[in-house]
């Protein structure tokens, strides 16, 4: 929890020192942690089929998360 609480806690921080524009910087933030996920899932074999409306949903909260952390470095 501690490292949970002070990777937060650094986010501001970081995001102020990558000197890159707030979309791109979203999407490399994004695109790590999707890979991230894709290994952790193929290394404990957790992979299940989704319905397409599973799919909306999942997208949708993508894109509220994305805006959220463009309007968060943006503000910056």
């Amino acid at each position: 929890m501690h490292i949970a609480i002070v990777l937060w806690g650094f986010t501001a921080i970081l995001g102020k020192a990558i000197q890159l524009d707030e979309g791109l910087l979203v999407w490399y933030r994004m695109l790590l942690s999707a890979v991230a996920m894709g290994i952790f899932l193929v290394l404990k074999n957790k992979f299940e089929k989704i319905s397409w409306k599973q799919l909306g949903h999942l997208s949708l909260i993508g894109l509220i998360i994305t805006l959220h952390w463009i309007t968060f470095y943006w503000s910056h």
